[in-house]
């Protein structure tokens, strides 16, 4: 199962939210969260391969590398919630997803929202995803916390506006359940 989770980032970065949302991010969803099914080396593995999801093309805007940058943040949520429920991550694994993912959150310019025919991007929000489960865990040390907030405090860009085509600054509702979060896998795919 570990070789098919890995091929199905893959398609994280397509721009046709079909292949993206409901047969990559589902299936990983389903496979690494609700069964359980990778093992804590192919988790290791899928985390490696994810952080380097989020450096392809940074620094592009207005570029489908975007999508592989942010749904790699938003599949590292998983792995991070996982590690909540059933502890997989070393103490040094966790301290490179976060500051992996502090380093995506301060560099990413890409900040557009929905995509009219390629579905949702959000960076900004699958990079707090990430971040909601990192900050929860245990291993999260006040060292580990101050350095997050030094990198974060650094990122400057433009307000959320329309950086790519039809993007625009449009969220889903402050009450809807996060993907990660979710039962049901398919509930940021089903508003926009």
């Amino acid at each position: 199962m570990s070789a098919l989770a890995l091929e199905a980032t893959e398609l994280l970065s397509s721009p046709d939210p079909k292949l993206r949302d409901s047969v990559a991010f589902d299936a990983l969803a389903r496979w690494v969260y609700v069964q359980g099914l990778v093992p804590p080396d192919g988790l290791e593995a899928l985390r490696l391969r994810l952080q380097a999801g989020l450096g392809k093309g940074l620094g592009e805007t207005g570029t489908d590398s975007a999508y592989g940058r942010s749904f790699s943040a938003l599949a590292l949520s998983i792995l991070a919630a996982v590690d909540l429920k059933s502890p997989w991550m070393t103490k040094e694994a966790f301290e490179d997803l976060l500051a992996a993912t502090t380093r995506y959150l301060t560099a990413e310019k890409d900040v557009g929202g929905f995509v009219a025919g390629a579905g949702w991007v959000h960076a900004a929000a699958h990079t707090a995803d990430v971040l909601k489960f990192l900050g929860r865990n245990p291993k999260l040390t006040p060292a580990g916390q101050a350095g997050s907030s030094r990198r974060s405090r650094r990122a400057s860009g433009p307000p959320a506006s329309s950086t790519h085509g039809a993007r625009t600054n449009a969220s889903p509702s402050p009450s809807s359940p996060s993907r990660s979060e979710a039962t049901s896998t398919r509930s940021r795919s089903r508003r926009g």
